[in-house]
């Protein structure tokens, strides 16, 4: 069925916030067809609907279990007992020498990423991404922040802002390095 451009209009216009059921029913396509069109046009749902669509499905589910009276007392899903993590055996036991030696050096690796990626999101004046604390060269930036200020440079601990005067010793290839190296940003008090 050829769509007209009414129809076409109306699709793109409430896409976002409407579910493909009642698009589908209004318009009287089938999915395949709402499906097509939505990826031809980049149509996406919005992550609010999605969420709130989410949120309803999550409270029908709460409702009927409920009403049901479902799971019944003393219930227990199917095989979780033999599943499930036991007091007392390490994960070696479970997995054996090989796969967790495996599991240890991919979690290294996992935790390295992230922390690099981490670093260079501070490095870049982007916001983190996670909690962690990282500062790139830690020691070697407190290091500079003592050189700077021997030069007369005025700096808080802690800060990225640093501040000189009349009586500075100032210095282009220090204030670069505090720049490109640290990040330290060099103003006039």
């Amino acid at each position: 069925m050829e769509l007209t451009d009414k129809q076409k209009k109306w699709i793109i216009a409430h896409f976002r916030n409407t579910k493909n059921d009642e698009i589908m029913q209004k318009i009287g396509i089938k999915y395949s067809s709402l499906h097509r069109f939505a990826r031809e046009h980049g149509l996406k749902k919005t992550r609010q609907f999605q969420r709130k669509c989410q949120a309803a499905t999550a409270e029908a589910a709460r409702l009927v279990n409920k009403r049901n009276n479902w799971p019944p007392k003393g219930y227990i899903i199917p095989k979780s007992e033999e599943n499930r993590f036991k007091n007392g055996i390490t994960p070696e036991q479970r997995l054996g020498k090989k796969k967790n030696a495996e599991r240890i050096i991919n979690s290294a690796k996992a935790r390295r990423k992230t922390v690099e990626a981490e670093k260079r999101r501070v490095l870049f004046g982007l916001p983190q991404k996670t909690k962690l604390k990282v500062i790139s060269g830690g020691h070697n930036k407190s290091a500079y922040r003592h050189v700077l200020r021997k030069r007369g440079y005025i700096i808080q601990k802690g800060a990225r802002d640093v501040f000189y005067d009349e009586n500075t010793n100032r210095s282009a290839k220090a204030e670069r390095t505090a720049f490109e190296k640290y990040r330290f940003y060099i103003k006039a008090f």
